[in-house]
């Protein structure tokens, strides 16, 4: 019996074995699965920004450029980085080969220097002759320096630089050092000057002393490089003056620091909601040695409330603590505390402020990427004054929010309207209690809510109806009618046309798609394009409403390029449509993003041109048009304008301009109104040029709150973006 006992004991041991064996084995997969498919995610991500931005520039021109923040994968195959032809690739090691994830483009892209190391990066995307460049003319190694010293003491490194054109570049250095204890030069200087041929590589040697009297802590200049390809950059330089390793004993005292970024290289102590605070420890014994502890971290609002508690143990013996903390959205502004408690009972107490945004500015959510554009409606207000913002949180996640209370607080969903695919920005509409929110995702995404945007039904037209949609789409809901109109890439004309698509029943059926402005190409060399379409809808839903959409052209006659803003109106609800006007005449200028709106018989459309904002105005419902003019005064560049109307039924423009001159890009964003027969001066909304960019109006007056509402991008440190709500109330 006992033999029988232990038999059957064995077997029940090895059958569980075998259970807890298939079990381990199955979430091993799971977990793998899905590290491959976020691994993915990512590539996917950067291969379609930095293909977004390489269609953007190569659309303005030679010279236009953008930085674009990217990330390269953990599993990244850096030998499966393949910039070249029309195609960006990016390698991902996933089970036991690689995948590679591709977007391609419909015109010529090569590489320059590209990070190829798993991190997060600025990259250059440049419009050359002929080519996009996909990286840096320019590389850097290292991006920033750190180095440490004793008192009476020196050390040096190098600086890195090669050349990834097809041309020389001429490259300029100056250091930028005022500290008084420690000294430090480049080339035993402070300024010096290289040329770099096509593939050829330079060194600067950075030489850093420390004097005897050299106090303990960081001393920070910086390397600012200018060159004469327009890639200029900073390089941060921090020279941490230690003490000689000491024989350890108790901690003496400690040292709070914060920063911007996770880099810990820029100090910082004034933050706002939806920043995140960085901050470096160190705890130090009485002879000045860094020595080793347990700490307490705590952080205090500036009401005193407990905010955060952090412990940490002993740092492997560096005496140095890291860490970080994210200020929520809303919260109190004022004085607020990072305090510091050592085991044996030493403490220190760090302060940082929390600052509010401008007047009338509040911080919504999140993007990764370009939440939206000014030629689309990114907000609305329904019928009883709510307001409604959609914007791109990522390329696979479209983020809504409302607010019932004037933009004080807000309601953020990142799943209620989302559908399968990579997301283009997104487009809505408010009529009554209809919220309309319109996207492209390879094809066309529509939903709609009938309850002041509680729960929102997949409304979207058939792909067949819709074919190749490849620019921005916009959404206008007037009683039962839903008006679409979108760019087209159609193998009919192989360049992009501007589409047109209504439902007269709420979207339970649509009609049949209809091009508004044709593009064409032809083998020798002559073609014409349409792209980034704006809409507006006078009406109430019937069976006359006037549709007002303009659109950007570009094309080339046998290799003479042109750009012009044109315009065309329907008078019955889209069923036919008048023929197209020009507002702003082809010319060899760049013209992009128009932004329209009305009032009454008058029509309002912005743009901007040559890097400026443009303004033309028809008074007869579109038949006929004012010349263009500039608007902008600004010695720099303005650009993204955002149409919208006033109390007195007069136009507001808004758009961003930037502080100084490019490539140096540090945008703030404001607006002009039209009063008295005439344009007042720029009013600017944001001042600290912080990239506030893409701001984005409701198209019209807000007669409920007695205000005009926007929308805009703000860039944080860690190269996200700040959704931020503003108003003023009328008169501004």
């Amino acid at each position: 019996m006992r033999g029988q006992a232990a038999v059957e004991l064995i077997i029940v041991a090895s059958f569980l074995l075998l259970v807890f064996f298939l079990l381990f084995q199955f979430g091993e997969t799971n977990i793998t699965e899905s590290t491959s498919l976020a691994q993915l995610s990512e590539a996917r991500n950067t291969a379609d920004r930095l293909a977004k931005a390489a269609t953007e520039v190569h659309n303005e021109g030679v010279g236009a450029r953008r930085r674009v923040y990217i990330t390269i994968p953990d599993r990244v195959d850096s030998s499966r980085i393949f910039i070249d032809n029309s195609t960006i690739t990016i390698g991902v090691y996933v089970g036991g080969g690689t995948t590679d994830v591709s977007s391609r483009v419909n015109f010529a892209v090569r590489k320059g220097y590209l990070p190829t190391t798993p991190g997060s990066y600025w990259v250059w995307v440049i419009s050359r002759e002929g080519y996009v460049q996909i990286g840096s003319t320019l590389e850097i190694k290292p991006t920033n320096l750190y180095v440490e010293l004793f008192p009476n003491n020196s050390t040096s490194t190098n600086l890195i630089f090669k050349n990834y054109g097809a041309s020389d570049v001429n490259v300029t250095l100056n250091l930028y050092w005022s500290d008084s204890e420690v000294s430090a030069k480049i080339n035993d200087t402070s300024s010096t000057s290289f040329s770099l041929s096509p593939d050829g590589s330079g060194v600067v040697n950075l030489t850093a002393v420390a004097y005897t009297n050299a106090s303990r802590g960081l001393h920070s200049g910086y390397i600012r490089m200018t060159s004469n390809i327009s890639e200029n950059e900073e390089i941060p330089l921090v020279v941490n003056v230690v003490a000689p390793a000491q024989t350890p004993e108790g901690v003496s005292y400690l040292t709070v620091e914060t920063y911007n970024n996770s880099g810990y290289t820029y100090s910082d102590a004034v933050f706002t909601s939806g920043e995140t605070v960085y901050y470096q420890i160190r705890s130090y014994n009485s002879s000045d040695g860094l020595v080793n502890s347990t700490i307490v971290v705590r952080i205090y609002d500036s009401v005193s409330e407990l905010m955060d508690e952090k412990i940490y143990t002993a740092n492997a013996g560096t005496g140095v603590y890291r860490g970080n903390y994210t200020i929520p959205l809303g919260s109190s502004t004022g004085i607020w505390s990072i305090r510091v408690y050592e085991i044996s009972g030493v403490s220190i107490a760090g302060y940082f402020i929390v600052s509010p945004l401008p007047s009338g500015l509040t911080v919504i959510g999140l993007s990764t990427t370009i939440p939206f554009y000014p030629n689309q409606r990114a907000l609305c207000i329904d019928g009883v004054g709510n307001l409604h913002v959609v914007w791109r949180y990522s390329s696979d996640t479209i983020a809504y929010a409302n607010s019932s209370d004037n933009g004080k607080t807000w309601r953020v969903s990142y799943t209620i309207v989302n559908s399968t695919g990579t997301k283009n920005t997104p487009s809505i509409s408010c009529d009554g209690n209809n919220i309309t929110i319109a996207y492209l995702n390879g094809s066309l995404a529509v939903f709609k809510s009938e309850n002041n945007g509680a729960a929102f039904t997949d409304i979207s037209p058939p792909s067949a109806t819709v074919g190749s949609a490849v620019y921005e789409v916009n959404v206008e809901r007037r009683g039962q009618r839903i008006y679409l109109v979108w760019g087209n890439a159609t193998s009919a004309t192989g360049e992009p046309s501007i589409m047109f698509l209504n439902s007269s029943d709420a979207g339970a059926t649509w009609g049949a798609r209809k091009a508004i402005f044709t593009g064409f190409y032809s083998r020798y060399g002559i073609w014409d394009e349409y792209s980034h379409p704006t809409l507006a809808v006078n009406g109430s839903g019937g069976s006359s409403d006037l549709v007002h959409v303009a659109a950007q052209e570009a094309g080339s006659d046998a290799g003479e390029y042109y750009y012009g803003i044109y315009y065309r109106n329907s008078s019955d609800s889209g069923n036919t449509w008048n023929v197209e006007t020009s507002i702003k005449s082809d010319s060899a200028s760049f013209k992009y993003y128009p932004s329209i709106t009305f009032s009454g018989t008058n029509v309002f459309v912005a743009f901007y041109d040559s890097n400026q904002v443009w303004f033309a105005n028809s008074t007869d419902k579109g038949a006929t048009w004012t010349a263009s003019y500039r608007l902008s005064d600004n010695v720099n560049v303005s650009i993204y304008p955002s149409t919208s109307i006033n109390k007195n039924s007069n136009p507001i423009v808004f758009w961003q301009q930037n502080t100084s001159a490019i490539p140096v890009y540090n945008w703030d964003v404001g607006y002009k109104n039209f009063e008295s027969g005439a344009w007042g001066s720029f009013v600017n909304v944001t001042k600290d040029g912080k990239n506030n960019s893409y701001v984005n109006s409701f198209y019209t007056y807000d007669s409920i709150n007695n205000r005009a509402h926007f929308v805009y991008a703000n860039s944080t440190a860690a190269g996200l973006y700040n959704i931020t709500y503003g108003y003023f109330v009328y008169p501004p």
